[in-house]
């Protein structure tokens, strides 16, 4: 028990014999045997099911605790969509007896969700309502560094392919990824002084939008903390093939491996008209990996898409729905009242 709200953990094992962890806040404390809808909350990219609950009892998952949600946090890989989505919803709905679930994802958790309902869309009457918070799906016009470095940009060092290629030569799988040591020795540096807490905190926003006024200093040793998981090389090599291709589509592992795997010399896009699940969309105007271009991009895609919140404060960026002290304030109340319109059963376009 933490907080004073009951916590559960539970392993499940994917059918290539990865083992994943979830965690679960099942109740509130009180009225015990309620029938209480379900949400699942993916993490973003770097990260892990800690984002959730990195402020304690203020923190979204609580306040939908409170609000007599059964909240779930799960963990994956950098397997994105097919195998481990499906096996966590398939867990959840059988733990707790229900037919579906509202879907939470932040940054790559939206696209594990757009692949999974594409590819399997049997899934999509598994869930009532898909919200985006952050959606890396299209990534034209992104701000952020990482597009950069390799595509077709005017200022890009290399193209994608040659990224990839050196990934392949030099048996890159892990980007960006620390040991426990190197962790706490950061985390130790970065509190050295203001100079160096603020000099940590532009890298953070260097990459992810800068919002000085409003991040809660007091997170930043959680941050260095969790933030430093890395990505799979595999993976970030997608976001840019997506990114210089302004198409999302599978991994392209070049012609003669296409065919392989696919069948064909590049991979189909994914069918995004098979998402019959309603979508909503959240996004901040200074997030570096989302654009309103790009966004709207993938809304016009979706068939049942229900509309979307821009967050009215114009530092707002890609971390701040974790880490802001105006969260609470600017998204909290406007997630919350969506999910509970969807699960009251009234569904109509949220203004």
């Amino acid at each position: 028990m933490k907080y004073g709200y009951p916590g559960e953990m539970h392993e499940i094992q994917t059918k290539d014999g990865y083992i994943l962890t979830l965690h679960r806040i099942p109740h509130n404390g009180t009225n015990l045997n309620a029938n209480r809808p379900v949400v699942l909350l993916q993490h973003g990219i770097v990260l892990s099911s800690d984002q959730w609950v990195l402020r304690g009892t203020q923190d979204l998952v609580f306040q939908l605790s409170k609000q007599g949600y059964d909240v779930w946090m799960s963990n994956t890989r950098d397997e994105l969509g097919n195998i481990d989505l499906p096996a966590i919803i398939d867990y959840v709905l059988q733990v707790t007896k229900k037919s579906h679930l509202t879907y939470v994802g932040h940054s790559r958790g939206v696209a594990m969700a757009v692949i999974l309902l594409s590819s399997q869309p049997e899934y999509n009457s598994k869930i009532n309502l898909f919200v985006g918070i952050a959606p890396v799906i299209y990534s034209k016009e992104a701000k952020c560094i990482i597009y950069e470095f390799a595509g077709n940009r005017p200022n890009a060092i290399m193209r994608v392919s040659t990224l990839q290629e050196i990934f392949r030569k030099g048996k890159v799988r892990n980007v960006l990824s620390t040991t426990k040591t190197t962790r706490l020795m950061i985390n130790s540096l970065c509190k050295t002084s203001p100079i160096l807490q603020n000099l940590c905190l532009s890298m953070s926003f260097f990459i992810n939008g800068e919002d000085f006024q409003m991040f809660n200093k007091s997170l930043m040793p959680m941050m260095l903390s969790h933030f430093t998981l890395g990505v799979g090389g595999k993976e970030l090599i997608h976001l840019l093939q997506i990114s210089e291709s302004d198409v999302f589509r599978p991994f392209d592992y070049g012609r003669q491996l296409n065919i392989k795997y696919y069948g064909k010399t590049m991979p189909e896009p994914y069918n995004l008209t098979k998402i019959t699940t309603p979508v909503f969309l959240y996004y901040g105007p200074n997030d570096f990996f989302v654009s309103e271009r790009d966004l709207f991009k993938f809304a016009r895609e979706l068939p049942n898409f229900i509309g979307y919140y821009k967050i009215p404060y114009n530092k707002f960026n890609h971390i701040d729905y974790i880490f802001a002290n105006n969260a609470n304030d600017l998204f909290f109340p406007h997630i919350i009242h969506l999910l509970n319109l969807y699960n009251n059963e009234e569904k109509y376009f949220i203004q």
